[in-house]
C-alpha cells in the first residue's frame, strides 16, 4: 500500500532522506536553541531583537553547512 501520490511507500520515502538533511536540521535547531538561551539569560540586554536573529541565522547556516559537510550520505554509490 502507498501513501502518498507519487506512489512510492512510506518507509521507501523516509528511506531516501540523506542523513545530510537531518544534520542540517539538527544545526539550526542547535543555534535557535543556544541563541534564545543566551539572548534571555546570560547576554541579556546586550544584542537587540534583530542582532539576535542575525547571529542565530548565521550560526545556523554554518553549523548546516559543517555538520552536512561531515556527515556521511550512505545514499550515495560513491
Amino acid at each position: 500500500m502507498t501513501d502518498n501520490v507519487a506512489g512510492i511507500s512510506r518507509e521507501t520515502a523516509a528511506s531516501a532522506i540523506s542523513p545530510k538533511v537531518g544534520a542540517a536540521a539538527l544545526g539550526a535547531a542547535v543555534a535557535t536553541i543556544f541563541w534564545t538561551i543566551a539572548g534571555a539569560t546570560f547576554w541579556k540586554d546586550t544584542f537587540t531583537a534583530s542582532e539576535i536573529s542575525g547571529l542565530c541565522g548565521a550560526s545556523a547556516t554554518v553549523l548546516a553547512f559543517i555538520l552536512g559537510y561531515f556527515i556521511r550520505d550512505r545514499l550515495r554509490n560513491e
